[in-house]
């Protein structure tokens, strides 16, 4: 007994199965992470004199604007 299926339909369940391994692999990794990852908002500093928004990711106690290249200090400007 054989099982005829066109080349078409055959791609077609290829990729689809493609895509479910992606979908849930990724499912996997957020769920397994999610305790790992902080919130962006420890990240995010804004330039009080350009009003510039910086995601800084190093976490650094200076830092400095990339748009007015204005020398920062992290804690003087936290509210």
């Amino acid at each position: 007994m054989q099982i005829k299926i066109d080349f078409s339909a055959a791609l077609a369940l290829m990729l689809s199965l493609v895509v479910i391994l992606v979908y849930c692999s990724w499912l996997f990794y957020t769920r397994n992470n999610k305790e790992k990852s902080g919130s962006i908002a420890e990240y995010v500093q804004q330039c009080p004199y350009c009003l510039y928004i910086v995601v800084d990711y190093k976490q650094k106690k200076l830092w400095k604007c990339p748009r007015c290249n204005s020398l920062l200090d992290k804690e003087s400007h936290e509210k």
